[in-house]
């Protein structure tokens, strides 16, 4: 090998690794770990069930979003339909292994059937999404607009499921019993995800007639 050919490989390689380095050093938070256990609450007349990623609904059924965030992280939950999105949660102090339910722990989203499709979008993130701060000023985005946003923030996501639950537990209950005697149960029982620097879990719902 010729001694300028050796000369531009060193240089390839000394400005790969100052890159590489630059890049650790000023955004940290893609390197970092976020976690989060989420689950959401079907409640289907006398049934209430833990909501698979996609799901088929039907009118008047209830759902009902935990989240429990690790430690420093900022949350975010959206709601979308074929028409508009709107931001239901935006949290970013205070979150380590605080348990989040929306709409309340008292209460539950119900199907109106209005749209076929429903979405509830969980973001879990180490630093604000400069993404979402258009959402936050406006509280709503056309469904068009937030299905770009939320396509860019899925190609920085690397989500996968870290722990599945410990405990045991029967979803299938009556309506009666699936008040305050499920809903701690239904909490400690939530599945466990993680991603790189960004974590955003869809759960996709199809509203059938």
């Amino acid at each position: 090998m010729k001694k300028d050919q050796w000369t531009v490989i060193k240089r390839v390689i000394q400005v790969s690794l100052f890159t590489a380095c630059t890049l650790f050093y000023a955004f940290p938070a893609l390197c970092e770990n976020v976690s989060a256990r989420l689950g959401v609450m079907v409640r289907s007349g006398d049934e209430v069930r833990r909501a698979k990623s996609k799901e088929h609904l039907t009118i008047g059924d209830m759902l009902r979003v935990y989240i429990m965030p690790g430690s420093h992280q900022h949350l975010y939950l959206v709601h979308s339909d074929t028409k508009i999105a709107t931001l239901l949660l935006a949290e970013s102090t205070g979150l380590e292994k605080r348990l989040f339910t929306a709409p309340s722990a008292e209460n539950f989203f119900q199907v109106d059937g209005k749209s076929r499709e429903e979405r509830l979008t969980i973001i879990c993130a180490m630093k604000p999404l400069p993404e979402i701060m258009e959402l936050e000023k406006t509280g709503q985005l056309p469904h068009t607009r937030w299905a770009e946003i939320e396509t860019q923030l899925k190609g920085r996501s690397t989500i996968q499921l870290t722990q599945t639950p410990t405990k045991s537990i029967a979803l299938m209950g009556n309506l009666r019993s699936a008040g305050k005697h499920q809903k701690a149960p239904f909490a400690d029982n939530l599945l466990k995800y993680s991603g790189s620097g960004l974590l955003l879990k869809t759960f996709r719902f199809t509203v059938d007639p």
